[in-house]
């Protein structure tokens, strides 16, 4: 008898163990949702029953959670806001801007660890391709290029908040005021590896410009900037290019 009350204890608590651990399982990887040009909004968003619409995964998004997105043209302005950790990957994938009233074609906003990669962005026709506003730190961009985002007040790439890093990012062909910007009093310790500026023309066409009255620390290394300057410094305290 009372070895069956040990047994039946510790199986208790193995079934205790294995619920904590599913618990911990799902709150660290969250839920990862998948997108297809040849899915739909009304499918659960599955790898086999995708979406159709990037921002319609996002809006159901929480923290933590990851988007997949096959290959292929999204027509549609992406807004994240208030989400932290939220991870979007495509596949060959292109973010082609439509909404002519809001211009940016990717904005982020109060939304810190979001990590994008493997995307073309085009369409902008003004303000910027992708914008990172205040309260968006420690994002991390990979293997993106910028092409083709023309108007007037056309910004590449524009930061407004500190520690994001950009890697392997390529902006070719826009028609902008500068490739990059930032206003230093609240951009410190971004971080850019392997970035090339290709042909962007504008009244500006700046590569990197940093504009403010406070300090903050840039770090750019393996990049590459043909027909388009280099970088325009006003205010900043420590830029180091390697």
């Amino acid at each position: 008898m009372l070895n069956k009350m040990i047994n039946l204890d510790l199986s208790g608590k193995k079934i205790l163990l294995v619920l904590l651990l599913l618990l911990v399982t799902v709150g660290v990887f969250g839920t990862t949702y998948y997108v297809s040009v040849d899915g739909d909004d009304q499918n659960p968003g599955t790898q086999e029953e995708p979406f159709q619409h990037i921002q319609y995964a996002i809006d159901l998004a929480v923290d933590r959670d990851a988007i997949i997105v096959e290959s292929g043209t999204y027509e549609e302005n992406l807004a994240i806001i208030d989400l932290d950790e939220l991870s979007i990957k495509g596949r060959e994938a292109t973010i082609q801007g439509v909404d002519e009233n809001r211009a940016n074609v990717v904005y982020i906003s109060e939304s810190n660890n979001i990590n994008i990669s493997g995307f073309s962005i085009t369409g902008a026709t003004s303000g910027s391709a992708l914008v990172l506003d205040h309260g968006s730190d420690d994002c991390t961009f990979k293997d993106l290029i910028f092409h083709n985002n023309n108007g007037m007040i056309n910004i590449g790439i524009s930061l407004y908040c500190g520690d994001n890093h950009f890697y392997n990012i390529l902006l070719r062909n826009n028609s902008t005021n500068f490739s990059f910007y930032s206003q230093a009093s609240i951009t410190e310790h971004n971080y850019f590896d392997n970035i090339t500026v290709l042909d962007d023309i504008g009244h500006a066409f700046w590569g990197l410009n940093y504009g403010g009255a406070y300090g903050g620390d840039i770090t750019v290394r393996n990049s590459i900037f043909c027909n388009s300057s280099f970088i325009n410094e006003d205010g900043f305290s420590s830029i180091t290019v390697e």
